[in-house]
């Protein structure tokens, strides 16, 4: 027995007798091991963001985890994830929010997950092209009848035939290598090459139309006056 304050010297002995058992790990366990704990303590994760609704709102513009939640699953459904990818699709899924949401560049995110830049360039691809195809048959150009009946109070005592409030707006993009391309995305107004894009939302907040895009060279008033009459 020991008292407080007694001191032991502990011999490392014969390492080939029966005082040291010789454990054999595999390093394939170690690393999956390693990468496990490191996803977990990850920021981005579902387990960080499911009770941070703030959290949420701030980094992906969703109001609560429950909806991007429910964005997530049904889009996620049509992803490809291999075995050996260094996110998780809720991760990746995250990652595209954030470019979207806070404009960063794919070098911020690559240091903001611990993975290198053309990881985030090639998921941003797949995801973008995948979200595009899962999402755009929900924007719906609404009856006018469900409009009416819908209408905020504020709406029907000034503009009660409002059906839709139109903009435009302006994307950056990277500089194009063909002096062609150069020419048509450059936006005077912006002194940037831009792509831009009509875009219009109802009375009620929820967006109704969205047209293709223009290059940045193209007059604010021409793309409007042109998609009015796609309408």
């Amino acid at each position: 027995d020991l008292d407080e304050g007694d001191t032991v010297d502990v011999n490392e002995g014969d390492r080939t007798g029966d005082s040291f058992v010789t454990k054999h790990v595999d390093a394939s366990t170690m690393t999956d091991e390693l990468g496990e704990w490191i996803l977990k303590m990850h920021i981005f994760n579902e387990e960080n963001l499911c009770n941070d609704d703030k959290m949420v709102k701030f980094y992906t513009g969703f109001s609560s985890f429950k909806k991007l939640r429910a964005v997530y699953t049904y889009v996620s459904k049509d992803i490809v994830h291999g075995s050996q990818a260094a996110l998780t699709l809720f991760q990746q899924f995250i990652m595209v929010l954030l470019k979207l949401r806070l404009n960063l560049s794919d070098q911020d995110i690559a240091y903001r997950f611990g993975i290198h830049q053309s990881i985030v360039s090639r998921n941003f691809r797949k995801w973008i092209d995948v979200m595009y195809c899962r999402l755009k048959p929900l924007i719906l150009w609404p009856e006018r009848e469900i409009l009416m009946q819908t209408m905020p109070v504020v709406f029907k005592n000034t503009f009660k035939k409002c059906t839709v409030i139109i903009d435009c707006f302006e994307v950056f993009c990277e500089r194009p290598s063909s002096l062609k391309a150069r020419a048509q995305t450059w936006s005077n107004y912006k002194h940037h090459n831009t792509v831009k894009f009509l875009i219009g939302i109802t009375p009620q907040c929820v967006v109704s139309f969205i047209s293709k895009g223009w290059g940045g060279v193209v007059v604010l008033l021409m793309c409007t006056l042109q998609k009015i009459v796609g309408f």
